[in-house]
């Protein structure tokens, strides 16, 4: 199964434009570009059910993507 752990950087230095380049052919990657530029600083509360859903909706559309259905 394909790797669906979703990490955010502990602080926002990270080089957004080479973020946006390595997340176009990974989908894990697209994933954390947005928990990192878009999520981060939120709350706990908040980042927590964020990367819970992105990390089930990876495994949902993998599924998709294995049964053959494709797009």
């Amino acid at each position: 199964m394909a790797e669906t752990a979703l990490i955010v950087p502990a602080n926002l230095s990270h080089n957004v434009p080479t973020l946006i380049e390595v997340a176009k052919t990974r989908l894990t990657d697209l994933a954390t570009l947005y928990l990192a530029t878009e999520v981060a600083g939120q709350s706990q509360a908040t980042t927590d059910p964020k990367r819970r859903d992105l990390q089930r909706f990876a495994r949902w559309l993998v599924q998709w993507i294995d049964c053959g259905r494709g797009f």
